[in-house]
This record gives C-alpha cells, structure tokens and sequence, in this order.
C-alpha cells in the first residue's frame, strides 16, 4: 500500500492519500437484521448426503499433507511401503501405511529444474531392487555454460546401499542419457519396468509443434516411448552416440522395432531415410506421441497401454505395438492436421473431445484385480477435470467406455501395495486418495421431480414453502434456454456469510434449483419444459443432479449419474434444425459448482445486486435478502457494491459488458488455481492488464495456428474469439453447449476491433511517456520524477511521470456548514474513500459508508464531492484502482 502526504486539512483531517492496483474488500456490518418474510425451509425430500454414484475416496494419509505429487512408485516384493514423488526434486516415503510415518527418501531439489511440466516426472524401481538397490528416476535439470542457460532432460540410476538407513546414496547417480529440452512443457516422463524386465520411458514432444521431432527417429528422444536394457545383458547392442547416451548403463534390446530399419516409411510418408545408420535412435518402441503422460502394463496379457495427451480438440488412448506411428503431429487422434492427410498413423483405441468439457488425458492403470469386481479386465483413465473413465477393449467391436466417477484435478494413478487398491494424485487438497466402493447410507436422489418435494405443483412449478426465486445479471448462455432459479437455506435461522468480492459461504441443507425451458421458436416463444437440476450443499463440498421433463411437460425424471445427450427439433427461422441438448451427469455439476466458486457458481455479489420485480414493486435483490434475514453479516449501502452488466444493456460501456460475459461464462474455469489450460483470469474486478488475456500467447493452439488469446483490433487473429464464435472441438465454454450465442460473439468481437485498439494501458502509457528514461526508470515502481509517487501510480492518475507538476489532488472544501472531499473521478478507474482514526504502522482503515462514496467507473469524468461529518477527528484517503 503506498501513502502519500497531503497538503490540507479540516476539523476532520485528510492525512494521506493512495493509490493501488488491489480492490479492498468492503468492511460491513456484523449483526443480523430482523426477520421480514423468510418462510422456514423443511428440505423437502432432497437428500442432505446425496450418493455420489457407485464410488466414493478416502484420504490414504487423513492425518498429513504430503508432498504434492505427480506420481507414485513402490519397490517390488514391498507391501507397507510407499513413495510419493514431487515435481519439485523430492520423493517422500511413507512406511507403516495404517499408522504412516514419513521421511524424506531422496532430494535432487538442487539438481531439478520445477516449472510448467519439467521436474521430477517419473520414478521405477528395478524388478532386482532388493538384491541390487538399484532405482531409476526421469528429471528436469537446467545448466549455463558460457553465459547461456539450457534445458534438460535427463535419465537416471540411483542405487540404496546394502548396508545403511535405507536411503539412497545421493553421490550414486548415474545418467543413462541427458538431452536438451526445447520446451518447458510436454516431457511426459512415465517410468515402468514390463514384464519383459525392460525399462520403458514415455517422451513427449517437448513442445515442438511440428514433425522436426515426433516424427524423426535420429533426432533425440521425443514424442514416443522408449524401452531400454539397464541390465545390459550379453545379447543386447550398445546405443548409438549422441544425446548424451552411456553405454555404460544401459543397451538397445536386440528386438526393439527400429533396430536394423534402413528406412522407415508410414504408408508413403519417409520418416527416416536410413542414409546415417549412426543416427538412428533404436531406443524407439513407438513414435508420434505428443505427450505420453501415463502407461500401464496389462497384468494378465502383458500389453502396453498408453494416454496421449491432446492438443485443443481430441485426447487418445493407445494400445502401443512395437514399431508403430501414432500420429501426431499428422493427426491429433483421428482428426487430421495436414494435408494431404498421412493415413497409415495407426488410430486410437478410443478418443474423446473436449466437448464434454474433459480438456486433458492423465491417468493410466490396466486393472486386474478383486477390490473392485466391475473393474476387473478394464483399462482405466482420468481427466485433468477429475473425471475417471473405464475403457473395455471390445475385441473386433468398437470399444465400451463408462464414466464412472470424478475427483477434481487428477493427474496419475498409483497403487496400494497393501492389497492392490487403486490410488489417485493429487486431489484438489494435495492428499493422495484411495477409491473405495460406495458403501450404503448415502441418500438416493428420488426419481422423479415430483417426489424430490421442491415444488408444490409441478403443473405451475410453484416452489414449497422456503424455496425463494433469485435472479442474476449476466446468465450463463445455455443454447437459447429460458431459465428460472430459486434458492433455500435450511430452516428459518440459518445465515449466508456475505462477502463483497470473494465467494458467499453457506450452511449445509442449502439447496439451488434451476429450470430451463427450451424455446421451440427461436430465440424466444413457445416454452417447452427441458430440465430441472438441483445443487445441494453438503458438509464436504456440493452434490447435483438433473431432471428431465417428459415430452408432455407434467413430469421429469432422474438423469442418470453418467449424464444423457438427446437430440430436438426446433424451428429457427423458416426451418427445422436438430438441437443436442446434454443433461450432465453428476461428475458435471462440479465442473462449474467447485470450492473455489463457493460451490454454487453465480450466487455471489456481483451477479445478484440487481434489481428485481415482485409484484409492482422494483426493489434491489440484496435488499430483500437483508430484510429477509439471510445473511450474518448483511451487506449497507448495495448499491455501491460490485455489479455485472446484462451483455444487452447499451447504457453500459463495451468493456464493462465484456467482462461481465467472463465473469459469468468463463471465470468457473478461469481462475486462479482452475482445472484450465490457458491461464488467464476472468475475475471481475481484476484489471485488464492483470487478466493475462491481451497479447499473450495462446498455450494450445488452435490446429497448427499460434496466436495470442486477444490481439487487439484483429478478432480474427484472437484465439478467445475464434474459440466462442465457432462450434467444435475448441469452442469455449466448452461444457454442455451446442448452440452459439451470437449477441455475446458480436459484442466481443466489437470490443476487440474498436475499443480495444484505442485503449491505453500501462504499456502503451509507458511508450509514450518514459521512452527515453533508462529501463529501472520505466518500471512501474519507479518515480523518475522524484514526485513521490510511482509510474504506476501516476498512470492511474493520467498524470506526467516525468514532470513533478500534479494536478490530480484530492481537496477539502465547505459547502455552506458541509465539509465535502473533492476529487476528480477518471474514466476507467475506481475511486474508494476511507478513514482511520489514527496514522500509524497499526492504523485500520474502512471504507468511507457515504451513499456518495461511488466505487463504480464513470463513462464520463467529473467531480467526486462526498460530505463529511463536520464532528470527528478522522484521517482519509482515497484508493485508487483500474477498472
């Protein structure tokens, strides 16, 4: 927080004054008002511990937070030991599974390189571990050599001596290959010993977005999965050089794929000429992989499987055969990338899109096994979206894939070497869990609408006694649909904690309910009932389920926990067009309806101070709220709070209905800490500037195209905009739409080619006002002036930074017995009054409760004249932030 002098006073003195680029958070009152007309909440028969399918997971470790962790390993013939390995350069043993006790096993923190995919990535001990001591581990390593820093990869053995403490001997390593990185990301590096007594690695492209790699067998280890012979057994060759290769720790098995190849041809597309024989990596088990995240071993068959993960439309799952060419980057699954399109790739076992709003392949783990009798024979996989499938191979059928449930923001599976249970990491808590069957206790979801006891009639959807209708600002756009809401707290003196920017927190027993109809008219006229889902909060987290309504509209049904697509007719125009409509399943709720949304996506500040009508009457929703008696700490003054624009509503600026479009269609995965791949925030009240959205590389392109997220005054070459105006494989919002939202598309696209161009943000400030002051002076937290304040400050202010001349000042003056603070208010920018009684390292200060003291940008500059109280000895000061 940066506090500068001022230069005036009153009988209430302004002591200072500051600007910053943080909205606070807004100091409310703490006691509950009376009780208006809230009517108690009996719950209805909606389940307050809904089932969440056929399985649940348990905490392995309920009592510690280990280390986070991308991977799990254990040593063969162990049943009590387990090793958790961290991206960072650390693998944590855990001994005594029941009662674990914890110790550090190996760090190479010194020696790793952690950031975006590189780090410690894989980990395997040798089948003779016990005999031998022998393990091997996969890494990211960064070294500068005559002033230039580089990448690595690098493979590894390290070895636990007989006699000691267990632990490996940290001067043991022994690389077995060591090759530059091209890329931060892509390194896949899963590690797995077959039933061959091989080693196999699975290298990713390291984002390389052509065939320089993948498709080239004597340029290094990418894009494919290895298999080596660390025993070096007699019959074995030595690797060829290059790539920092030791034949001294490993050799090429006689029978991998490659060896003795004189050219290597997919179809009619040459892979590899055979004119150096020396070059060639016989390392190679199979090639044309993007990123092999995670393989698994058939125990029964001794088959390889494997998951590659997708660009931005498609994820795979491969069964791997030696010798073979998956694909990419010719094909991304079965979707073809170049042209003409190279046919012989071998296709997937099965793929999916990122229609489902799954966006990336993780997990692999072949089960055979007792623990789970309905698993048994099934090749299972996650999403980096928690959501875990079960693939049966079919034999000469196309293959059975069943959903089966979700855990947020999974990444490998494990195993316990107790009894064979299935483990996942992380979960979104960091805490390794087990998957265990679902036991009974757990309330069913009725299976109708009309027993779930929401509505007291069904035939005018008249809500029960308690259940209140709420309407918010910008509705997330649902393919044409008429929505209506309605929300209940348990009983009648269960309270929401309010929170001005972050999310509301809310009692166990809430319950949300929202109905569509779908228009059989486009866009609006003749209603038909579509849907009805229903989002409980329970003692963990959230739980939902949907309903869907009968063709006769008098009754809906219970969706099954897996989700359903169904096709309609409906007129648009002068035509009748199809529309797929998708029920989620259960797993899907949680998608949007996560611990970082408060677990009810949309019920927040910004998207309910509005103003609504009941009756003839047009009062302000949060209002009602606070006379109604539902928060502990209600909220003054709401209409200065923070508020989303209608997307519709031309009163208010381009930019202000833009962003409110994130916030209410993009910020469920955009957000800090999000299952997402394009790391930007669509948070309100985050600066644009802070968004990283404008002129920022788009980290999964579209096809073979790169291009920023938003490049201002050209749509076309702005990935968010081709990404919403398209359907597809890369539409965004990617979940349960099918329809485009062509006012919202218009709109953005406005934004980009006429606002945006002429927008000044700091960047461009700085171009014209500093080009000529040295680097460190041109840094945001420099003042070449000497003035005071900083750059940015004085960006904000639009003020000279360079000249020490200042002319936006706020100022006291007395309108007749009314002492008034006095200010320019700037487009763009948000103005805050506060006060404290004392100055101070302790001094705290509040927000200024003045129906005057306006937070909300202005699309024309004037004048901020707020009264103060002519009878108190305060300090002020005025914070500043962008829009």
């Amino acid at each position: 927080m940066r506090i500068l002098p001022s230069c005036e006073s009153w009988r209430s003195r302004l002591a200072a004054w500051s600007c910053a680029c943080v909205v606070l958070l807004l100091l409310v009152a703490g006691t509950v008002q009376a009780e208006g007309a809230r009517l108690a909440w009996d719950g209805g028969r909606v389940p307050r511990n809904p089932t969440s399918g056929e399985w649940r997971f348990e905490d392995l470790f309920p009592t510690i937070l280990p280390t986070w962790s991308v991977t799990m390993a254990s040593a063969p013939g162990e049943t009590n030991r387990l090793f958790l390995v961290g991206l960072g350069g650390v693998v944590l043993e855990a001994t005594n599974l029941s009662s674990p006790v914890f110790r550090t096993y190996l760090d190479i923190q010194a020696r790793t390189f952690a950031g975006v995919e590189s780090g410690l990535l894989g980990m395997a001990f040798h089948p003779g571990f016990q005999t031998n001591g022998w393990f091997f581990v996969y890494y990211s390593w960064m070294e500068t050599l005559a002033g230039v820093t580089n990448t690595y990869n690098r493979l590894s053995r390290f070895t636990v001596p007989r006699e000691g403490d267990g632990l490996p001997d940290p001067n043991s390593e022994t690389i077995l290959f060591s090759q530059l990185d091209p890329g931060l990301n892509h390194n896949a590096g899963c590690l797995q010993f077959g039933p061959d007594g091989y080693l196999y690695l699975g290298v990713g492209d390291g984002s390389v977005w052509d065939d320089r790699i993948t498709q080239r067998i004597d340029r290094g280890f990418f894009g494919g999965i290895l298999r080596l012979d660390v025993d070096r057994r007699p019959e074995n060759l030595p690797p060829n050089p290059g790539y920092g290769s030791n034949p001294e720790a490993y050799s090429v098995p006689r029978d991998n794929p490659f060896v003795g190849r004189t050219e290597y041809l997919v179809g009619d597309h040459r892979v590899w000429s055979g004119l150096d024989p020396a070059s060639l990596r016989t390392e190679f088990f199979a090639i044309g992989m993007r990123n092999p995240w995670q393989f698994s071993f058939d125990p029964a068959t001794g088959d390889l499987w494997a998951n590659d993960v997708g660009n931005g439309a498609r994820e795979e799952i491969n069964r791997v055969l030696p010798g073979l060419d998956y694909g990419w980057p010719w094909t991304e699954g079965t979707l073809p990338l170049v042209d003409p399109p190279v046919t012989a790739a071998e296709p997937p076992v099965f793929e999916y899109s990122h229609f489902s709003g799954r966006i990336a392949i993780t997990g692999s783990r072949f089960y055979r096994g007792t623990n789970y009798p309905s698993l048994d024979g099934a090749y299972l996989f996650c999403d980096w979206t928690g959501d875990l499938g079960a693939l049966r191979a079919g034999g000469t059928n196309p293959p059975s894939v069943h959903w089966f449930s979700s855990l947020g923001n999974t990444v490998s599976f494990g195993t316990d070497p107790r009894d064979g249970a299935l483990l996942l990491t992380p979960s979104p808590d960091g805490k390794v869990k087990k998957l265990v069957a679902e036991p009974a206790g757990g309330q069913e979801w009725p299976a109708r609408l009309s027993e779930l006891g929401v509505f007291e009639n069904l035939e005018t959807l008249s809500p029960r006694p308690g259940l209140v209708p709420y309407e918010v600002s910008n509705p997330f756009w649902s393919d044409f649909a008429i929505k209506r809401r309605w929300f209940a707290l348990p009983g009648s003196d269960s309270r929401i904690t309010f929170r001005r920017d972050q999310p509301w927190s809310f009692p166990a027993g809430t319950v949300w309910v929202k109905h569509f109809d779908r228009p059989y008219y486009r866009p609006t006229g003749s209603p038909f009932r579509t849907e009805t889902r229903i989002l409980v909060k329970t003692e963990s987290g959230v739980s939902g389920a949907s309903y869907r309504w009968n063709d006769a509209g008098t009754e809906a049904e219970l969706v099954p926990a897996g989700g359903t697509t169904a096709i309609f007719n409906v007129w648009s125009g002068d035509s009748l067009v199809p529309q797929t409509w998708r029920f989620p399943g259960r797993s899907e709720c949680l998608r949007c309806h996560d611990g970082a949304q408060g677990g009810a996506a949309g019920f927040n500040t910004v998207q309910l101070n509005r103003q609504v009508r009941r009756g003839v009457h047009l009062l302000s929703q949060l209002d009602a709220m606070v006379s109604d008696g539902y928060f502990e700490n209600p909220p003054t003054n709401t209409f200065l709070l923070p508020a989303l624009s209608p997307t519709s509503d031309e009163t208010v600026s381009v930019e202000s209905r833009v962003r409110s479009y994130f916030a209410a269609n993009c910020v469920q995965c955009h957000h800090p800490g999000a299952l997402n791949r394009a790391s930007w925030d669509a948070r309100p009240g985050i600066p644009l500037d802070a968004m990283g959205l404008l002129e920022v590389a788009e980290s999964v392109p579209i096809g073979t195209n790169r291009m920023d997220l938003i490049s201002p005054g050209k749509p076309e070459q702005s990935a968010l905009y081709l990404r919403i105006s398209a359907l597809g494989a890369n539409h965004m919002p990617p979940l349960a739409t099918y329809e485009l939202d062509a006012a919202s598309i218009r709109l953005i696209e406005r934004w980009i080619r006429e606002v945006l161009p002429s927008r000044q943000g700091y960047r461009q400030w700085a171009e014209i006002w500093l080009r000529r002051v040295t680097e460190v002076q041109a840094a945001r937290t420099s003042d070449p002036d000497g003035d005071g304040l900083d750059n940015y400050t004085e960006y904000l202010l639009k003020e000279n930074p360079r000249s020490g001349d200042r002319w936006w000042r706020p100022r006291i003056t007395l309108d007749g017995p009314v002492p008034r603070m006095v200010f320019p208010r700037l487009t763009g920018r948000k103005f805050e009054l506060e006060w404290t009684d004392r100055l101070g390292s302790d001094a705290v200060w509040s927000r200024y409760e003045q129906a005057e003291n306006d937070p909300r940008t202005v699309i024309v500059e004037g004048t901020a004249a707020i009264p103060l109280p002519d009878d108190t000895n305060h300090f002020y000061r005025v914070r500043i932030s962008e829009d």
